[in-house]
């Protein structure tokens, strides 16, 4: 299994499930997995066109059990993206973020 590269919504991407999530994203790695690992790609594309496949990687996370990390302004929006590599055992992660519901006021 793999996850895509991928942006995720904001206070400033339309409100279209009604809710957003702060800019801050943590995580944790409780099971690290020897091929499947947290990237980021830049994506030439607009802001929030389809992300093109095959994008070379620009930096892989070197991912122990315990690694905790903190994605935050341009790692978590355009021009970059973030995904998963291929898992080929286990890898199990928990990602916390603060999510709003309703408008963005």
């Amino acid at each position: 299994m793999e996850l895509e590269p991928h942006i995720d919504m904001h206070q400033n991407h339309p409100l279209q499930e009604g809710f957003y999530f702060d800019p801050n994203v943590y995580g944790i790695v409780l099971e690290h997995d020897e091929t499947g690992h947290l990237y980021f790609v830049e994506n030439p594309n607009e802001e929030y066109e389809l992300i093109p496949l095959n994008l070379p990687r620009i930096h892989s996370v070197n991912e122990t059990s315990g690694t905790i990390y903190c994605l935050y302004g341009p790692l978590r929006y355009h021009p970059f993206n973030h995904g998963v590599s291929k898992v080929t055992n286990r890898r199990i992660s928990v990602t916390y973020r603060h999510v709003h519901f309703g408008n963005n006021n």
